[in-house]
Parts: C-alpha cells; structure tokens; sequence
C-alpha cells in the first residue's frame, strides 16, 4: 500500500496550513491560526481549523499529531468530527490531563503535524 495515496488528509505545518495528502481537500480556518518555526499556533478556543467530513466509520484509521502544550489548563481538544444527519455519531480526540473523561472544551496549543482531519 503507498502510504501517500492512503492517507485522508495530511497537514504538515512547515510551509502553510494547506492539506498536502492526494485529496488536496479545502482547509478553512476559524479565527486566527498562526504558521511560526515550531508549526500552527492555536491561541485560544475559537480558533481552529476545519476539513471537509471524512469517512472514518467502519474502516481502521490512524491520527498522528505532535503537541506543544504552551497553556496552564491539563485539557485540550485536539480533533472532533461528527455527523450531521446521524444521531451519537461523533469523534472527540482530547488531552485531559490525568481527569476522567467528560465533556471538555480546546485551549491554546501548538500543533505540528495533524492528520487525518480537523484541528
């Protein structure tokens, strides 16, 4: 399997905040995202970036991220998706810090290098 034609969606954050995979799919961002040498800068939690829908059911998949948690708060969302037409279809990807799971919402970091889908 060529790894390059398999991947959903690959954002490096080395040059810009465009996706690099075969897909070329649209990257929107929602407030501010910053490029800087250590790769996106997220400031705070209206600010994101966000792709298309991806097909994550009934398939394997993989997510790999580096992380540079700059802030005080132990939690951060790092990835969610969901469906719009289908009920308690969601994926929510999130450093908590040693908490127990709940319902927590994104805060500053940095990210370098996310994948498959929406930071």
């Amino acid at each position: 399997m060529d790894l390059e034609k398999a991947l959903l969606a690959h954002l490096p954050f080395t040059e810009d905040l465009r996706d690099h995979s075969v897909q070329k799919l649209a990257v929107k961002m929602n407030g501010v995202v910053e490029l800087r040498a250590e790769g996106a800068w997220f400031s705070g939690d209206t600010n994101w970036l966000a792709l298309p829908y991806l097909p994550l059911n009934d398939r394997s998949f993989a997510f790999a991220v580096w992380l540079k948690i700059i802030g005080p708060d132990p939690m951060y969302g790092v990835f969610q998706q969901y469906e719009a037409f289908e009920y308690n279809r969601w994926l929510h990807l999130m450093l908590r810090g040693g908490r127990q799971p709940g319902n927590g919402s994104d805060r500053r970091l940095a990210h370098r290098g996310a994948s498959p889908a929406r930071s």
